[in-house]
């Protein structure tokens, strides 16, 4: 040991005093850094991607527009929807005001009690008719807010599988995958 201190004392030129500090220690190897989760970005409705608005490898917020599919036909399915109910409801209000000029009638014995039933249950079905053109237009907007394709959740876009002018089907097209940066996993060689 004595050997080995006065070789070493040999070997410096200087000689400084001892003191305490971090010491980062960098390890050189390769790892693969992976999310503890990410999120495959699937469009809900089918068509024509018309904008793509991320670049590969950008940092998205969450509620941001990844990309656009042509909205035109699902514009259009609302405006049908709208229509049918408005005539819908027109038709309740028609066979309605047919109950109340018949009520009185019907209570005089003038109408016979099937016929008047009849414009009841007409009333009960038109009201079935109206609740489903509001499902049907409620559909429709739905549909239409999903022609503009939002993340999930904040995080780092992955590469995107598609661009302007593909068609895209509903359900079974990735468009991205998302991973959030805050939570990563590193697994390391070991040696």
């Amino acid at each position: 040991l004595h050997r080995l201190i006065r070789r070493q004392r040999q070997m410096c030129k200087e000689t400084v005093k001892a003191e305490g500090k971090s010491v980062r220690k960098y390890i050189d190897t390769l790892g693969t850094i992976s999310s503890l989760h990410s999120v495959n970005i699937v469009p809900q409705v089918s068509g024509q991607i018309v904008k793509i608005n991320f670049e590969q490898g950008q940092f998205v917020k969450e509620g941001d527009v990844l990309a656009e599919i042509d909205p035109r036909p699902y514009a259009a399915a609302v405006m049908q929807a709208e229509g049918n109910l408005r005539q819908a409801e027109a038709q309740l209000k028609i066979d309605a005001l047919d109950v109340e000029r018949n009520r009185k009638l019907a209570k005089d014995n003038y109408v016979d009690k099937q016929t008047f039933d009849s414009l009841l249950a007409k009333v009960e079905v038109d009201k079935g008719v109206v609740e489903t053109c509001k499902a049907a237009l409620e559909t429709a907007r739905i549909n239409l807010d999903w022609c503009s394709i939002k993340s999930p959740i904040s995080g780092k876009v992955g590469l995107y599988n598609i661009n302007s002018g593909n068609v895209v089907a509903a359900g079974t097209s990735v468009i991205t995958t998302i991973e959030p940066v805050s939570y990563t996993h590193l697994t390391l060689p070991t040696n």
